[in-house]
């Protein structure tokens, strides 16, 4: 379960704040010395007097921040002038929503920070409108309100592509695609934290001088590996966290995780299956759900998550979903899966490609499910005898050879039919990163919307196999069925049925 307003207030919070400590006083990694720039730049662009008399349409929304800054009353004109000479002395933040016109920024040519706060937008087309800002050396782009909200590359960042003066971008909040950090060449300094899904290439960022991570070590390591953190020293970009001791602490976990992938026992030869199968054998068999979270408060729902995601999976003797998800992104990381961190209001799982397929894996359900057998023994004249139940638990088909067949199916779910079909809604989302195209997976038939799989079952024992026809119904969980419809078939006398038990885990 996961307290979402109360970790991302206080995490907002801290990154607001340290970014804009760190603009105003420290010097350090994002700081611009408002001062000397504007030295640079005071009346580095020509005059003309006539256009400048002409009257800008501002919304009315951001019009009273112009005119407070600029000495005039609420009712006064704002003119081209105006702008062309509006210059806060350290920062300027305005909030936006998706439908917001910030064209007016275009003629503030002498504006040196800036710091756009989202808070009702799906997406960053409040940017669109905005050509260039010529003078700016210090860009930050706070997502407040949208769990999916991504860096992508739309027309709507075009101006930060182009621009030949920021040097600075600081992101909070926000999912990152792949290539577009790297693609910013004029960029030196770059601040990145609290996204959902951070796609970053650090050998392809050698030419900052610094990066900034505004997440906690523990959340940090499921984006940044000791590798990538080595690179990036080797060419000169310093990294630094909101605390002096943030790399250092940032490397101790990283080299937690390396010893579990080590432990894994992945071989080069492994399928990307056989790579997941591994790490999620390893999740089950050392993680254990924290029953009494739910009863919690938010506060005790915040000590699994002290310094970041991983913290409840590496330090704590119980975990939550956040930290059984994390800990899957970061191994899966490490040994070359993509593996993103979705969440919702109260709960968190990952969505892995495999294949070059995308499926929903939720190993916090998959911790508590189990397959029972049910064998109804018969005797020589058809007579019913006793039933035998035998249970397998989810760590148990993964382990075992003798389940090879059921393959990705009983635990692995295509998302294109799965978001939807959830009736306890605790894994429908929207917040699947828009830069991911997720294509339903075919089932063994060829037949994308067919959800019954044939499965072999061979019992150790008897050294017989049963063909079993499940059909996966709605209340499909993270891959685990909930609920199926058997189709019994007698073989040897027995006749089987398999099912699955019902999880209650939020």
């Amino acid at each position: 379960m996961i307290n979402k307003q109360k970790i991302k207030y206080i995490t907002q919070r801290a990154i607001l704040t340290g970014t804009l400590s760190l603009t105003l006083l420290s010097g350090k990694t994002i700081n611009t010395n408002a001062h000397e720039i504007k030295s640079n730049y005071s009346n580095f662009y020509e005059v003309d007097e006539e256009n400048d008399k002409r009257i800008v349409n501002i919304p009315e929304k951001f019009k009273k921040i112009i005119t407070d800054e600029i000495g005039k009353s609420d009712n006064d004109n704002v003119t081209i002038s105006d702008l062309n000479n509006f210059n806060p002395v350290y920062y300027f933040n305005i909030d936006v929503d998706e439908n917001d016109d910030l064209s007016w920024l275009n003629y503030c040519n002498n504006l040196l920070t800036l710091t756009i706060t989202f808070e009702n937008c799906n997406s960053l087309n409040p940017l669109k409108k905005i050509n260039e800002l010529r003078s700016l050396e210090h860009l930050i782009l706070i997502n407040n309100n949208n769990d999916g909200l991504d860096f992508t590359n739309t027309n709507a960042i075009n101006f930060i592509k182009e621009s030949n003066s920021i040097r600075i971008l600081s992101l909070s909040g926000f999912n990152i695609e792949p290539g577009i950090l790297e693609n910013l060449k004029n960029l030196e300094r770059l601040s990145i934290g609290n996204g959902k899904d951070m796609n970053i290439d650090y050998s392809e960022l050698t030419f900052l001088s610094s990066l900034e991570i505004t997440d906690g070590p523990y959340t940090a390591a499921t984006y940044i590996t000791n590798g990538d953190i080595s690179v990036l020293q080797k060419n000169g970009v310093s990294i630094s966290g909101t605390t002096d001791d943030f790399l250092e602490k940032l490397e101790s976990v990283n080299f937690k995780i390396d010893k579990i992938v080590q432990s894994l026992d992945i071989k080069e030869t492994d399928s990307e299956q056989e790579k997941l199968n591994k790490i999620l054998i390893y999740v089950l068999e050392n993680c254990i759900y924290d029953s009494d979270v739910k009863n919690n408060t938010s506060d005790d729902i915040l000590s699994f998550y002290e310094g970041g995601k991983l913290y409840g999976a590496l330090e704590k003797d119980t975990q939550i979903c956040g930290n059984y998800s994390a800990l899957v992104c970061a191994l899966c990381k490490r040994v070359n899966l993509k593996a993103n961190y979705i969440v919702d209001n109260n709960h968190a799982w990952n969505l892995v490609k495999i294949n070059n397929q995308e499926y929903f894996v939720d190993s916090t359900w998959l911790d508590d499910e189990y397959f029972v057998t049910q064998t109804k023994m018969q005797d020589p004249e058809g007579n019913s005898n006793d039933y035998i139940y035998k249970k397998v638990s989810s760590l148990d088909l993964l382990k075992s050879k003798d389940y090879d067949s059921l393959k990705m199916t009983w635990y692995m779910v295509d998302p294109y039919n799965f978001s939807y079909i959830d009736q306890n809604g605790t894994h429908i989302t929207n917040n699947i990163p828009s830069y991911i195209k997720v294509t339903p997976a075919l089932k063994e038939n060829g037949n994308q919307n067919d959800n019954t799989v044939v499965i072999e079952i061979k019992d150790k024992n008897q050294h017989k196999v049963f063909q079993i026809s499940i059909v996966i119904l709605i209340g499909i969980l993270a891959g685990i069925p909930t609920g199926i419809i058997v189709k019994n078939r007698i073989i040897n006398n027995e006749k089987n049925k398999v099912k699955v038990l019902k999880n209650s885990r939020d």
